[in-house]
Parts: structure tokens; C-alpha cells; sequence
């Protein structure tokens, strides 16, 4: 009988060692979305979540260190996140950690924002040589104006207020200069509310700056923070550019702009009549429009001023010939029926022509008979001088003298 029953054991043992036991089931926390974000207001969000393979009377629970959250966990499909009154411009954010039992923490990011700021710069877009930009508010009746410096000028500055002086001492310089009150000044300097396609051109290329901005009123008063946007702008292009003339005439002026295919490039400009024109043709034995404008323009007017002394160096020529943005609202006096040439070419800071020359012609309006009649005025009539005021009837450009006028005439003029 005992060999009986040690058998029969030792073949229960048997089928019991043989026997697989079953993996157990780890849990898994899932949430619908990996990040939070709330309002300034202090508002609720809800996100749903699940845990795979629950265990029975276990639960979620968040831990996280901001004490302007509080995280609910009671239900058992979603999270609800509250916030209190965000007071602050800046945005705030905190890390909330999920944990359950043998599961593997979960951390979801929870960001709340600031308050909208008074006065704020969204930037649009940035070339070589300009910023595109809005300024929004959030009272439609502030009054504002954008400022925009060097950030290595910027980084100086030690405090908003201390800026805000130095402004203000810009102000009233300009103001006295142009015989102006502050008021005066500010008024055609001021903004009001939220303003869109905003623009600032003729800036450096490859160049670091701080466009700024804060409400101002007409007294001088500073009624906001400093809005700040750092940024720089981008590497002139370099290839081959063209450019666009828009010609009009008035009264025997040429009026012009000048406007490149890529600003930030640099490149020369001028505006010849023919008959001179022909002359550098014939003078420097050459059709070529491009190797004219280099010898009869830049190469005998840089010739001329360093005779003169008005330079000592080509580069100087460079600096005060030089054009990296559009050309607006020039002008020229010219004469009645004769061509213009219109010029503008890609060049290099030894003042050679590197690029293909663009040109439009322009043939000014002639002019009829004038019966203009000037009216001459002498005084101050002495030995050797006198002075006359011619005053003419009307603007006809043969006149001898095209403006009113006043000006000491030796006694052997003619």
C-alpha cells in the first residue's frame, strides 16, 4: 500500500512540473495626447487615457512640483488639468508624472500661457535689407511707436527705462531741430492699435538687430513694457540681378526709382544724356554700354575727386556711391527734347562693374516758344558789384535763370 501511494505522488508531482504557468499581464498607461495646454484664464482641460491590463483596485496617480496646477485622477477614463489666473507675460509649464502598479511612469507636459502683453511684434518675413512685421494690441486705441537698433548698441543698454530715455532724448534732439514741439513730433511719429505689413528697409545684410516697441503717448509718456524682437538679416544673393526703372517727368525733372531684383546686392547707378554718352563711346574707342559707364563715369569722376581732394581713396567713392535697396524718389533736372539713359549694375567694393548693365531710355518732352518775361531788380549796385533778383514768368527750362533767384554779379559778367 505505500508503494502504492508513492507512486501516485510521484506521477501527481509529475503533471504538476510539467504544467506551463501563464505570463502575467503588465499594464500599460496610454493617453490621448502627449501634451496639455491651458489658458491664462485658469482653464480646465480634460484628456481621456486608459491602462491596458488593469489591476483590480488599483489606480492612477500624477505627481508634479507647479502649485498653480492641480491634476484630478478620480475617473477612471479622463484626467481633468486646472489652472489658476495666469498674472504673467511669460508663459509657465510644468512636468506631471503618471504612475501605476507595475506599469512604467508616463510624463505628459503641461504648459499654460502668459497674459497677452499690451503691445507684442510678430515677424513676418526678413530679406538682406528688410523686416516685415505686425504689432498687435490689445486696446485698439494705444498709441505706440517702433523702434529699431543694432544689437551690438542694444546689448549695452542695461534696463527698459534707460532705453526708453535715450529714445526720448532722440525725440527732442529731432524735435528742437525741426523747430517742433515734442507733441508735434510724436504726432507723425506715432502708431494706434494693432497694425499689419508693417516694413523697415535699407538695413546692413548679415547683420544682428533689435526691432523694439512700446506704447508712447503724445506727451512723452511711456505707457507700456518694451516689446522686443532680436533677429538678423540674411547674406546678400549672389548671383546676377536686374533691376526694374519707373521713369516719370514733370515740369523738365526726371523723376525715378530704382528698384533691384535682389536687394542686399550691391550695385551702382546714374542717369546720362546721349550726346555725352556718344562722347564716351568715341573717347574710350568702345560700343560696349557696361565698359563706357565704368571709364566715362566712375573711373573720371573718381579721377576728378581725388584731384580735387575730395577723396583720397577709391573705397571712399564706394562708401557714398554705393546702393544696396530700392532707389525712391529720385530725381534729375534735365533738358528739353533729349534721350536719358537710365542706368544700374552690380558692382564690387573696388568700384569695378561686375555685373550686366540694366538700362531704360527716357526722351524728354520739347517745348514751344516761351514768352517769358524777368523781371530784374538791382541793388547793392557798387564799384566792382551788383546785386541781382530776376524773377521769372514762368518755368521755362531755356531760361537763363529757371527759379526765382538772387545772386552778386561781377561787372564784366555777361
Amino acid at each position: 500500500v505505500y508503494f502504492t501511494l508513492m507512486a501516485i505522488f510521484a506521477i501527481t508531482m509529475g503533471f504538476t512540473s510539467c504544467k506551463e504557468e501563464e505570463p502575467t499581464q503588465i499594464p500599460v498607461i496610454e493617453f490621448a495626447q502627449d501634451s496639455v495646454i491651458l489658458s491664462d484664464q485658469g482653464s480646465t482641460e480634460i484628456i481621456g487615457y486608459r491602462v491596458n491590463n488593469p489591476i483590480k483596485g488599483e489606480k492612477l496617480t500624477a505627481t508634479h512640483q507647479a502649485q498653480w496646477l492641480t491634476v484630478n485622477t478620480d475617473s477612471e477614463q479622463n484626467i481633468e488639468f486646472s489652472a489658476t489666473l495666469n498674472e504673467e507675460y511669460e508663459e509657465r509649464s510644468t512636468e506631471v508624472t503618471f504612475s501605476y502598479k507595475n506599469a512604467q511612469d508616463v510624463v505628459l507636459k503641461v504648459t499654460q500661457s502668459g497674459k497677452p502683453a499690451p503691445i507684442s511684434i510678430e515677424v513676418v518675413d526678413i530679406t538682406a535689407t528688410e523686416i516685415f512685421f505686425n504689432v498687435k494690441t490689445t486696446d485698439p486705441s494705444l498709441t505706440w511707436i517702433p523702434m529699431i537698433t543694432n544689437a551690438a548698441y542694444f546689448d549695452t543698454i542695461e534696463s527698459d527705462e534707460q532705453l526708453f530715455q535715450e529714445d526720448l532724448e532722440y525725440f527732442e534732439y529731432f524735435a528742437g531741430l525741426n523747430d517742433l514741439s515734442l507733441s508735434d513730433f510724436l504726432k507723425e511719429m506715432l502708431e494706434e492699435g494693432s497694425v499689419e505689413n508693417m516694413s523697415i528697409e535699407d538695413l546692413t545684410p548679415e547683420n544682428e538687430y533689435v526691432l523694439y516697441a512700446y506704447g508712447l503717448t503724445l506727451e512723452g509718456e511711456r505707457t507700456t513694457d518694451i516689446a522686443i524682437c532680436r533677429f538678423s538679416t540674411e547674406a546678400p544673393y549672389e548671383g546676377e540681378i536686374t533691376f526694374e526703372f519707373i521713369l516719370t517727368e514733370e515740369d523738365y525733372t526726371l523723376n525715378f526709382d530704382i528698384i533691384p531684383s535682389h536687394t542686399g546686392v550691391p550695385y551702382y547707378y546714374g542717369i546720362i544724356d546721349e550726346p555725352t554718352l556718344n562722347e564716351w563711346y568715341e573717347k574710350y574707342n568702345t560700343t560696349d554700354l557696361k565698359e563706357a559707364i565704368q571709364n566715362g563715369d566712375i573711373e573720371e569722376t573718381i579721377q576728378m575727386y581725388m584731384d580735387y581732394e575730395f577723396i583720397d581713396y577709391r573705397s571712399e567713392y564706394y562708401a557714398i556711391y554705393n546702393n544696396i535697396s530700392k532707389v525712391e524718389d529720385g530725381y534729375l533736372k534735365c533738358k528739353a527734347n533729349t534721350n536719358y539713359i537710365i542706368y544700374a549694375a552690380k558692382w564690387d567694393e573696388d568700384c569695378n562693374l561686375v555685373g550686366e548693365v540694366s538700362f531704360q531710355e527716357h526722351h524728354t518732352a520739347d517745348i514751344s516758344g516761351s514768352e517769358i518775361e524777368l523781371d530784374i531788380e538791382l541793388s547793392d549796385i557798387t564799384q566792382s558789384s551788383v546785386m541781382v533778383k530776376a524773377t521769372p514768368s514762368n518755368n521755362d527750362p531755356y531760361a537763363m535763370i529757371a527759379e526765382k533767384s538772387e545772386y552778386i554779379a561781377g561787372m564784366n559778367d555777361t
